[in-house]
Formats: C-alpha cells, structure tokens, sequence
C-alpha cells in the first residue's frame, strides 16, 4: 500500500568511486521511526475529504488480507509499513474498516451451512488467520480470536433471529384476530367514515398530533362527520340526491313506490286486497311500537312490536300465496324483492330521527346484533357502529367541538405565563397554542391523513433491519475480538 508517507523513505547517501562502475547498485531505503510514520499517515489521511477517508478505510480490510496472504505464502513478502499504515487507518475510521470487512466476507453468508456455529467458526477463523502480524504478534492467537469472536456473534445472531421469529408470528396472529376489524375498517373508509389513527395503528408523531387537538374534541368533530356519511348512506338506499333531505316522508314515498307490486295482486283478488290493507295498519303499529322501545327499552312494547312482525310476514305470506294462484309466478319474485326494499324501509324508519333528518348509527347496530337483515347501505352503518362505537354516536346528542371556556382560559394563561417568565410581550406566544387544537383536528381527519390510518403488522422496520444483519454478526464477533487484541 503507498501513500505519501512514502517521502518519509530516505536513502544511503554513502559516497565511494565504485558506484559510478556498479549500475545495479541501489538506494537502500531506511524507514523513520513508527512513531513518526504513524503521525505522517494520521496527519496525511486527516487532510481527506470524508467520502475518500471512507473509501480509505473500508480498503484497509481488503488490503490486510493480502498482506496476510503474502505473509503465509512462501516466496512472498509482505509491507510492513502497509501494514501498519492499514491499522493506523482504522484506528481513526474504525466504522469504514468495520465497513470494508464486512463487504468482504458478507458474501459467505449465502454459502450452506455458513449460518451455523461451524460455519461462523470458520468465517471467524479465516479473517484472523488473513490478518497480518508484526512483531511478536501471533497468528494461531488471531485465528483463535477470530474463531470465538465469530461463534460469539452467530450466538448473538440465532437470539436475534429468534426474537425478530417470535415477534413476526405474534404480529400474524394479531393480524388474524383482527381480520375482521379490519376488513369493516377498509370498507367504511370507502364510504368517508373518519377515526383518528390512534385507534387502529399508533404512532409518535400523529399521538402527539392528537393530543394537542384535544381527546374528546376530536372524538366529537369525528362523530359528526360519520353522522353526515352514515346520512349520505341512507340516502343512496332510497335513492335520494345530496341536495334532498331526509325524511320520514322521504321513506314512506320510497315504500310507497316498491309496494307498487302488492297492489297489482290486491287489484286481482280480493283476499289480497283485504290483507294488503291490514299489512299497512300492523306496519304502523309495529313501527310506532319500535320507536317507543328505542326510547325506553320497555319490553313490554319490545314483545308488542315483535309479535306484530310476525303478523306482518304472515300477511305478506298470504299475497303471495294469491299471486302463485292467479298463475303469475313472475309476480312472486317482484313481490319477493317489493317484501325486502319495504322491510328495508321499515328497518331504516326505525332508526331514523324524523326531526333532524339523521340516521342513528346505535339504533342499527342494536338491530344488526339481533341478526336481523339489512341492506348494504344501512349494514355498512351498522357495523362501523359495532367496531368504531365512540365515533359513531347520534350527531343531535353529540355537542360541537372547541365551544367551551377551556381553550380561552389555557390561552390566558400561557400567554401571561409567559409575559411573566420572559419579561417581555414576545412570551405572550404561548396564547396560540391552544387554539391549534382546531387546525390539528382538521389535519387529523382530512383524506390525506385518513390514508395512513390502517392497520400496522410486522415487525416493524428496525426489526427488519436486525434480522437482515443478523447473518452478518459471526463478521462483526470476529472483527471485534480481533480489536481486543489491538489487531
């Protein structure tokens, strides 16, 4: 290896009238002390810009190796001073070194067998028995370094493999227990519904985020934006536009429209008719019970509403009957799918606030624990309800966030706190920071960052970053027992 300690070398400079006659003859270098050469090669090495120094360093492992090569094979002699300048390299860059040793032997790692502790033994043996000596320095005490240094970071390694093995499998059963979840999770946030990224996947900087928003603040203005989603759906089922509100009367025309059915078959028989009118008047009990029960919880009116349920389906059951006797055996089928929007209908009305136009999202997933059918849209409701219940409330019972003395009193005080600790108008800064708490809930809930909120499984990046060098600890074990012997 040279460098520009070479113009440290000097020469004989004995003079005598035989050299004229001897042309072989040539300058015998004479090297200046260690002490002085290492301080040339620290002094030239330190003036390298950092990218050649890393270069530099992470070369001294490829070049020990030569040096030992030459010296353990006959014929070859190897530099000393290489030598020694290699060590002086690493000890001021002993990561560039580390570096350059690593990429040497990583490769053996793809070779069968060498993840093992016969295998690190060998890894670790062949990178003391390559490293050069000098001196009194041994090279069967090298080897042996290198062999216990190189078992010593495969035991390391097989831990860490483990645990990183360990970890990945929890995570695979958290993420089976979730599947469920997850999969209701996916799908309301196709529909719009919000949460905060907290509640499926925590993280430092959006926990911070939240924090500073407010917990229940945000859990209020999350509430009222899943009111108007879980609206917007009930929309769509009875096929109302944006602009149309949501209304009793809204649901009762929609029934009126899929009944159409039921009254072609009433218009042929009269049993039909008869029993097209009684269905209306148990439906309107029946609906008038459930919305009692909703309020109350009376079970008296529980019983009342399901035994006229079933008065109903017994009624309906009747009509079709008539139609498969009239010989209109297409008609069943309309009257099947007319029988679903209007139980539909039914299901929806039951939940529906008449008064503000809003669909309760509890109300729906009561029903849906009973097993009872639904739509897709009112479903979806439903079930977000039943993973995501605190953010899936009744927007008329759920009050408006940031109104409150809270924010006024916390801003009068940081503000003047901070006059105080400072001594000067400039402290009164701290008076905005808790009116940040309504752009950070805006932040938290907008589409960008709705878009981070899923579900996290794995072992996580540092894990993964372990496990890709865990095979290359018997390197490190090696190279490291090699600097305890000053190597």
């Amino acid at each position: 290896m040279s460098g520009p300690w070479e113009e440290y070398r000097v020469t004989d400079t004995s003079e005598g009238p035989w050299n004229e006659f001897d042309r072989r003859a040539k300058p015998t270098p004479v090297k200046i002390g260690a002490e002085g050469f290492a301080d040339a090669v620290k002094a030239e090495y330190g003036e390298r810009n950092w990218a050649d120094r890393q270069i530099i360093g992470a070369g001294t492992a490829l070049s020990n190796a030569w040096e030992g090569v030459k010296q353990i094979l006959p014929g070859m002699k190897a530099d000393d001073q290489t030598i020694q300048a290699n060590r002086v390299i690493a000890q001021e860059n002993p990561g560039a070194s580390f570096a350059g040793n690593l990429a040497m032997i990583a490769p053996t790692a793809a070779i069968p067998g060498a993840n093992t502790y016969t295998g690190a033994a060998a890894v670790g043996g062949a990178m003391g028995l390559l490293q050069p000596t000098q001196g009194d320095e041994s090279r069967l005490m090298n080897t042996g370094a290198g062999v216990a240094g190189g078992m010593a970071g495969q035991f390391v390694g097989n831990r860490l493999a483990a645990a990183l093995q360990s970890k990945t499998a929890s995570e695979a059963a958290r993420e089976g227990r979730n599947a469920l979840r997850d999969g209701v999770l996916s799908k309301s946030q196709e529909a719009g519904y919000v949460l905060p990224k907290s509640e499926v996947n925590p993280g430092f900087i959006t926990n911070r985020l939240e924090s500073l928003a407010g917990k229940a603040a945000l859990k209020q203005d999350a509430t009222l934006k899943n009111q108007e989603v879980s609206n917007q759906l009930a929309r769509q089922l009875i096929g109302l536009s944006d602009d149309q509100p949501l209304s009793g009367q809204a649901v009762k025309e929609f029934r009126k429209v899929s009944a159409e059915p039921y009254r072609q078959i009433s218009a042929m028989d009269d049993r039909a008719a008869v029993a097209l009118e009684a269905l209306k008047k148990v439906r309107n009990e029946s609906q008038a019970q459930w919305n009692y029960y909703n309020r109350s919880a009376n079970p008296d009116a529980l019983n009342i509403a399901k035994a006229l349920d079933d008065k109903a389906k017994g009624l309906e059951d009747l009509i079709e009957s008539v139609a498969k006797e009239k010989g209109q055996p297409g008609m069943v089928e309309a009257l099947k799918e007319s029988r679903k929007k209007i139980a539909q209908s039914y299901t929806l009305q039951r939940a529906l606030n008449e008064t503000t136009g809003d669909v309760s999202a509890p109300v729906l997933g009561r029903i849906l624990a009973k097993g009872k059918p639904m739509s897709d849209e009112l479903k979806q409701i439903a079930q977000f309800q039943q993973a995501f219940p605190k953010f899936a409330g009744e927007g008329a019972k759920t009050p408006a966030a940031g109104v409150g003395k809270t924010e006024m009193l916390a801003a009068a005080l940081l503000g003047g706190g901070g006059v105080a600790a400072t001594d000067s108008p400039m402290g009164a800064v701290g008076a905005v920071l808790p009116f940040l708490s309504q752009p950070a809930r805006a932040a938290l809930l907008s589409k960008q960052m709705q878009r981070l909120v899923k579900p996290s499984y794995g072992a996580g990046l540092p894990a993964r970053i372990g496990g890709a060098v865990s095979n290359q600890l018997p390197v490190a074990g090696a190279y490291g027992a090699l600097e305890a012997l000053g190597q």
